[in-house]
């Protein structure tokens, strides 16, 4: 998936640049938490509608 894909990209460049990985592992977490959340958010927004994107 995608996800995966960007946490690898994310790792790779975090070993290149010598960053915590625990940290860099956070962020993305983190940052896939916001994206779910705006998901759910267009969803709840959009609950009226018949169709519905996840």
């Amino acid at each position: 998936t995608k996800i995966t894909e960007v946490v690898l990209s994310l790792r790779i460049l975090a070993i290149a640049h010598g960053t915590d990985i625990s940290l860099m592992k956070f962020l993305v977490f983190s940052d896939i938490a916001k994206v779910m959340n705006m998901q759910y958010e267009i969803v709840k927004a959009n609950a009226s509608s018949t169709r519905l994107y996840v």
